[in-house]
């Protein structure tokens, strides 16, 4: 049995491909949106959040023999417990992980983290647009040094998060509640629309739609503040589908 967590498209489409070759597979998704996509039914579907011993167990139960992460660049915690979950059952770990953004725009500031974000973001406008999800919101919004300045989100449409942000007192004309790809048309559209000053987002790959966000910014001449992806000590990892079906092949008799 193979367990893929797959919280992305390109993960929802490796499982969409390793299904299409008959391997028995686990597909965790992380919402019913990313439930729906997933049109093959022979498949055995976790929707359940799982922590480290939650996991252990799950995987020990369902006689799992390789892990293949195909979770979001920022998904820390679920890549690190997949990491050590595999280790403590002696199977096999595969990272896949989506090509990086190739950078090709002087106005853009490369940060480690949410603090460093912050900090740059407030010094370069009143007016941010962020694009970073919803899981992050909170944490910029109840920032003192963006106490002044005006906060725009742009988050999946879906009921939870908007009800999340209101919760924690952002107001509806700051929520962008659309889903991508984006265009590098629409995403300058937004931006102007919104009086950014300032653009926010991660490094989430072409595949994330972060091209087209600084292209956007560059027609523009908007800065861009990017968080950079975080540094994970992966035990193997694959860039194309192709290496995920080698590995595969190679521990799964």
């Amino acid at each position: 049995m193979i367990f893929l967590f797959a919280g992305t498209k390109d993960g929802r489409e490796l499982g969409e491909e390793l299904l299409k070759k008959n391997y028995p597979l686990i597909i965790t998704v992380t919402s019913d949106y990313g439930k729906s996509l997933i049109e093959n039914k022979n498949v055995i579907i976790n929707q359940k959040p799982l922590d480290l011993n939650e996991l252990i167990i799950y995987l020990k139960e369902n006689n799992v023999k390789i892990v293949i992460d195909a979770s979001h660049p920022y998904a820390i915690n679920a890549s690190q417990n997949a990491i050590i979950a595999a280790e403590k059952l002696n199977i096999k770990y595969l990272r896949y992980e989506r090509a990086k953004t190739i950078i090709d725009y002087e106005n853009i500031y490369l940060v480690k983290d949410n603090m460093e974000a912050t900090k740059i973001a407030a010094n370069l406008g009143k007016n941010i647009f962020f694009t970073t999800g919803s899981k992050t919101a909170k944490y910029f919004f109840e920032e003192p040094q963006l106490k002044n300045h005006r906060l725009v989100f742009r988050v999946l449409p879906e009921a939870r998060v908007i009800s999340d942000l209101n919760a924690i007192g952002i107001l509806p004309d700051d929520i962008v509640a659309l889903k991508g790809p984006f265009t590098k048309e629409l995403n300058r559209e937004l931006f102007k629309a919104y009086n950014a000053d300032v653009i926010v987002t991660k490094d989430s790959g072409n595949i994330g739609g972060a091209n087209t966000k600084i292209d956007a910014a560059k027609d523009l001449n908007l800065p861009v503040v990017m968080i950079e992806r975080p540094k994970i000590n992966y035990p193997n990892i694959a860039y194309e589908f192709d290496d995920v079906f080698d590995f595969i092949s190679t521990y799964l008799k």
